[in-house]
């Protein structure tokens, strides 16, 4: 099964107090269906999960041998340097941030990520772009697009000031913090993913449309929300 998942839907339970989550919704429809891989709760897009038992073997050996190919869309903050480029750039553990879960770029130590991008359209200070993790660490897009220089609009975390998420954690989003960020989650959209499927034995590819809310935001910056269209390839 390929799910659409709406920003602001957790993919899995991580808080006791019994808010839906997107695997609660799987297992209504296959109680025995298994989540192949997770999208940060504010990220949209498409996440797959199998019904079998042999699906999940087979989709869990394509994930450890990164022969699923999986495209985002982002708007960010700024341009990047290049129109098209690759960031190969360690990741591990920020230290001295007052946010536990974040993480940075890091000289030793750290594990390898390479994300691919291309920019389809800058307007207003802004830019759409498409891309593409080569690898599948936590937060890798976020932290590689404020490494770049160009951070993720509407990024607590990640963006021009980390103290934005534990604010965020403390009142929720108030209408001053929503103007700071521009928009009220990060930019972020899983957009498309490819892989070989277990029982028709050739690639699939799953694609989920631009959503609303990024596509507002867009247009109402100046940008043409069709250029996501150009993503694909």
């Amino acid at each position: 099964m390929a799910f659409d998942k709406p920003a602001g839907l957790l993919v899995h339970p991580t808080f006791p107090d019994g808010r839906p989550t997107l695997i609660d919704q799987a297992r209504l429809i296959c109680s025995d269906a298994t989540l192949m891989h997770r999208l940060d709760r504010e990220t949209s897009g498409v996440v797959l999960v199998t019904k079998s038992s042999k699906a999940t073997r087979w989709l869990a050996k394509a994930f450890q041998k990164r022969t699923i190919q999986k495209s985002y869309l982002a708007v960010v903050h700024g341009v990047p340097p290049e129109p098209t480029g690759t960031i190969d750039a360690p990741l591990g553990q920020a230290e001295g941030s007052e946010v536990r879960i974040r993480r940075a770029v890091v000289r030793t130590g750290g594990e390898r990520a390479v994300t691919g991008f291309r920019v389809l359209q800058s307007f207003g200070g802004l830019s759409l772009l498409a891309v593409k993790p080569y690898s599948g660490r936590l937060h890798q897009i976020r932290v590689h697009m404020s490494f770049l220089g160009t951070p993720v609009v509407g990024d607590k975390i990640y963006g021009h000031d980390e103290r934005e998420f534990i604010r965020f954690i403390e009142t929720g989003m108030t209408p001053e913090m929503e103007a700071r960020l521009l928009l009220p989650r990060h930019a972020l959209h899983a957009s498309e993913v490819t892989f070989l499927h277990h029982n028709l034995r050739r690639e699939v590819t799953i694609t989920a449309p631009f959503p609303s809310d990024m596509r507002e935001f867009v247009r109402r910056r100046g940008g043409d929300p069709e250029a996501a269209g150009s993503a694909e390839g």
